[in-house]
């Protein structure tokens, strides 16, 4: 067992605790609209900037970006902390905010005739968008841990008398 303190069990702490409260539901919505011919775009958002936090920086087990990080950068402003954006700040901001506009316009993320935002499918039900300064599709989440979870959650559920 990992002592308590440790990085690595905090870590661990941390990827479970959003495994079950986030992303193994995401996964599982992701396959669903895959299934049913449904275009579905994901993205997690990798930009961090410490500043977004504020004091809350100190209460938090990782500073990185977690859940919630991009809505400073869809507002256009600091929410937990109010903090001055810096060009890299803006260039994220900018990009984030067009994105989730030309998605809210067209159902699609990408501007007009650009296709670098590609939708997940049963081939590729992982695929997401890596948001950062300079976004990167990426065909696997997590390593296929929520896959992993969804497999033993079945097989708990077959199990069941």
């Amino acid at each position: 067992l990992l002592p308590f303190g440790s990085k690595t069990r905090e870590l661990l702490t941390f990827q479970i605790s959003g495994d079950s409260m986030f992303n193994i539901s995401t996964v599982a919505t992701l396959k669903m609209c895959s299934q049913k011919g449904a275009p579905a775009f994901f993205y997690v958002f990798d930009y961090y900037n410490p500043k977004c936090l504020g004091a809350f920086a100190q209460m938090t087990p990782c500073l990185e970006a977690n859940h919630g990080s991009e809505t400073a950068y869809i507002f256009n402003t600091g929410l937990t902390a109010q903090f001055e954006f810096d060009n890299d700040d803006k260039h994220v901001a900018d990009m984030t905010m067009r994105a989730f506009a030309n998605f809210a316009k067209r159902g699609n993320p990408n501007d007009e005739g650009a296709s670098t935002w590609l939708p997940c499918d049963l081939e590729h039900p992982g695929r997401h968008m890596r948001l950062d300064i300079k976004p990167i599709m990426h065909d696997d989440y997590e390593d296929g841990r929520c896959n992993r979870w969804l497999t033993l959650m079945k097989h708990t559920d077959e199990a069941k008398c």
